[in-house]
């Protein structure tokens, strides 16, 4: 495997403020620094004001485990319209570009995530270099990127422009060929840090049938992951049977307030419990502590969480929405339609009942050999090495 700087140009990446925003694609570029020179541009949508004391900062990159990262700010030329945005991101890269350049060097390949502002940003810079760009798209579903005239005049060219373009599922690539059924897209999914999402220590574990039965869900609180479905199925589920059952939900958003009041409505009590936003530490350690992982999201292009659950060997219940009917099997879980919480609550059942059984070190086989790091590395040196000469 030839050794290459890769400079990643990200619609999303973490920030101090929103630690878990665009956190796989962190990881790639966590992954890809086992075996290249990876820096980060990562473009940051701004308002007006806030855009000068931006500007007044450094723009010097800052090293974060080892991969140079810079955040640039941007803000578009018609505020609250979103007209200009991408023409202002790219700006934002190109001057971010110039400083990250003298403490790093030219790049070998350019990998942009997500096709606006990152992709289009990644693209003109490409031209100008004469770098090759690859384009990963992760956003579902990818009608979003075509609900004005502005986006829809931009993500075609974009996406044609790239020397390579990747959908991180089948179904995405299904999705964007909506959009120009000519288009060569290859298939990557995300990589899972499976050396980070392990299971949980043998000391730290119980064996199936003792204690509280324990569900967990994990996402952000928005109508997109209907989590008032899980609650509606998750009652079911606990008035099916003898066992002492619990439901743990990690994450926050929008629909927090709504889901809590659901919740008591429904009757579920110390039964249910909102935990709030988690650090990927605090990820690992509930999805070590619990049964099942569930996730019944009406639309996803992947499913991060889900890879990362069974990681640590637990098995998974999940929608048939894009991404998860991809890699989830009847080895390592169970699928079931969107937005049905008699199907949700009659998987849970089952599988709480172990009349649905898993063996946890074949989920996790599963998922490494799909996902794992080496998988991903080898995947996408595929891509790298079909468009640098």
């Amino acid at each position: 495997m030839a050794r290459r700087r890769i400079l990643i140009v990200a619609s999303w990446y973490p920030t101090a403020g929103e630690p878990i925003g665009g956190s796989f694609i962190q990881t790639q570029a966590r992954v890809l620094g086992r075996s290249h020179d990876v820096a980060v541009i990562a473009p940051s949508a701004v308002g007006p004001r806030a855009l000068f004391d931006r500007l007044a900062q450094s723009n010097e990159p800052v090293d974060e485990e080892g991969i140079l990262v810079s955040r640039p700010a941007y803000t578009a030329l018609v505020p609250g319209r979103g007209i200009g945005a991408p023409q202002a991101a790219a700006r934002s890269v190109a001057r971010a570009y110039e400083d990250l350049r003298r403490r790093w060097g030219p790049p070998d390949v350019i990998h942009a995530h997500v096709v606006l502002p990152g992709g289009y940003a990644a693209v003109r810079l490409g031209h100008q270099l004469g770098t090759p760009v690859v384009l990963t798209e992760h956003t579902g579903p990818f009608a979003m990127h075509l609900r004005r005239p502005w986006q829809r005049r931009l993500v075609r060219p974009t996406l044609r422009s790239a020397d390579a373009v990747v959908a991180v599922s089948p179904g995405l690539r299904d999705e964007m060929r909506m959009l120009d059924p000519d288009l060569p897209i290859r298939v990557v999914g995300n990589v899972t840090d499976t050396d980070f999402f392990t299971p949980a220590p043998k000391a730290d574990q119980q064996p199936f049938g003792t204690g509280t039965f324990r569900f967990a869900s994990i996402a952000l609180l928005t109508s997109g992951k209907d989590m008032g479905t899980v609650l509606q199925a998750f009652r079911r589920a606990r008035e099916s049977g003898p066992r002492s059952v619990e439901l743990v939900i990690g994450g926050d958003g929008p629909e927090r307030v709504r889901l809590e009041a659901l919740a008591e409505r429904l009757g579920l009590g110390d039964a249910c419990r909102f935990v709030g936003r988690l650090t990927p530490a605090g990820v690992r350690d509930l999805l070590q502590a619990s049964d099942v992982f569930v996730l019944a999201s009406r639309h996803e292009t992947f499913g991060v969480v889900l890879a990362e659950a069974m990681a640590c060997g637990k098995p998974v219940i999940a929608t048939r929405c894009g991404g998860p009917e991809w890699f989830v099997t009847p080895e390592s879980g169970v699928l079931v339609p969107v937005g049905d919480p008699s199907a949700l609550a009659d998987a849970m059942i089952g599988v709480m009942r172990g009349t649905t059984g898993f063996d946890p070190n074949a989920v996790r086989r599963h998922i490494v050999g799909r996902f794992g790091p080496e998988a991903f590395l080898e995947a996408i040196e595929h891509v790298y090495a079909s468009v640098v000469p």
